[in-house]
């Protein structure tokens, strides 16, 4: 028995007539056969799988930007809060004849650091990691055997003992 097909009529649109017309000038392609294929994709949800594919996707990358973003926003209160805690802990006092300059000084510096912080940010810099890279530290920053070794023979080392 041969594959019994049914003949349909449908209206559409100018413009999809000719968008079909034009795919139908391939050789391998006729209008049944891209009908057949749509009303077969339609009723199957691949149009609605692909579409949810891509947007579950896109939610996946926003989910993974939103926790990079968490991340380091709680490294950077962390280590604000800890810079906090260092300076009130080691902040000397003041003598009231002092705390008017002292006041006019510190505020000079903080303008300083609002025009660095603003020109670091307006040119895409990350300053946490700057900041990072800053106060790391590498093997080379500690004092060898050797130079221990070369302080003690010194006259010096009765200082450090």
């Amino acid at each position: 028995m041969a594959d019994e097909r049914l003949r349909i009529r449908v209206r559409i649109s100018r413009n999809m007539h000719d968008r079909l017309v034009a795919k139908c000038l391939r050789p391998d392609m006729s209008q049944s056969k891209i009908v057949e294929q749509a009303l077969l994709a339609y009723f199957c949800g691949e149009v609605e799988d692909a579409r949810d594919a891509a947007l579950l996707s896109r939610l996946d990358h926003m989910s993974r930007a939103s926790h990079r973003h968490e991340r380091d926003l709680a490294v950077m209160s962390g280590g604000f809060s800890l810079f906090i805690q260092y300076f009130l802990t080691m902040m000397p006092d003041i003598p009231q004849s002092e705390a008017d300059v002292k006041a006019t000084k510190g505020e000079l510096l903080y303008n300083e650091f609002l025009l660095r912080l603003g020109d670091v940010m307006s040119s895409g810099g990350r300053t946490i990691k700057n900041a990072l890279e800053d106060v790391m530290v590498s093997d080379a920053d500690f004092v060898s055997e050797e130079d221990i070794a070369a302080l003690k023979s010194t006259d010096q080392s009765e200082a450090f003992q």
